[in-house]
């Protein structure tokens, strides 16, 4: 929280403090509240804007970003403090404090956007042709042969299927259910197109393109009885349970535009609970 710092402390009482001088007290009253929203705005919120940064570096290179997307425990860190932030400026006095949260949303929000399409685009593909791959006595093997893969192979097809899709599940939960709350409730009365932009990247990029065929495969590859464990056979189903819980819990599903555009995940989670045993 913003407000923990000592330095935030300091400048609020400052900023409490009345003069008994009448005129010279409201002068003084007035200047600690324009010091510290400008050390905010500049320092705090700054360096939140760096934390998305993907600015070329000396050497023409992308530089090392320091906010992690897929990290659950950075994006809650990232969103509590975005939280903070936006609560302090909502309770300026300054004429302009609405449009400066606004504002302060709207670049996070494009920053987040711009910053999750670089690391996603870095990704690998899915696996071409899963019907070749079987899951047997819970060891990557051939299909019909059985023929167990040697170790570097297996550990590809474990990241290509299992590691991959969990990192960009956990993407759009990260998204959907941290960053998309409090952007769309500081950003509701405006600048919807922009929040829906976030939105629709996570169902049309991430859902459609990468994470269901991505299920599909390991799916294929894991629903084989081939003496294997049980659990292995359900971890698709519990990866897009997981993608329809953030959702229904901040009721995105109400929304007719993205309850449609959910339809293709919503349909393959009942397919696979129809077909359970």
């Amino acid at each position: 929280e913003t407000s923990d710092f000592k330095w935030f402390h300091n400048l609020k009482l400052d900023d409490s403090r009345r003069d008994i001088n009448g005129e010279v007290g409201e002068k003084r009253k007035a200047k600690p509240k324009c010091i510290l929203l400008e050390v905010v705005q500049k320092q705090i919120v700054g360096r939140l804007f760096n934390s998305f940064s993907l600015d070329d570096g000396k050497d023409g290179n992308k530089q090392q970003e320091i906010y992690d997307p897929f990290s659950v425990t950075q994006t809650k860190h990232m969103c509590s403090m975005l939280t903070s932030l936006l609560k302090y400026f909502s309770s300026c006095s300054e004429e302009n404090s609405k449009a400066i949260c606004g504002e302060t949303a709207g670049k996070i929000l494009n920053s987040l956007l711009s910053l999750v399409k670089y690391c996603v685009g870095r990704m690998v593909v899915p696996i071409g042709d899963a019907s070749k791959i079987s899951l047997t006595r819970n060891q990557f093997a051939m299909g019909g042969v059985s023929r167990e893969l040697d170790g570097e192979t297996a550990d590809a097809i474990a990241y290509a299927s299992v590691i991959q899709v969990k990192a960009l599940c956990t993407l759009a939960k990260n998204i959907l259910g941290q960053w998309y709350p409090i952007l769309n409730r500081e950003m509701c009365n405006q600048q919807q197109d922009e929040v829906a932009s976030l939105v629709q990247f996570v169902f049309e990029d991430l859902v459609s393109i990468r994470i269901l065929p991505t299920l599909h495969s390991l799916h294929v590859i894991t629903s084989g009885d081939n003496g294997s464990d049980k659990k292995y056979s359900e971890i698709s189903k519990l990866f897009i349970n997981e993608i329809l819980d953030t959702m229904q819990g901040e009721e995105l599903l109400e929304n007719d535009r993205w309850m449609l555009m959910a339809a293709p995940l919503r349909v393959l989670a009942k397919q696979w609970d129809d077909n359970c045993p």
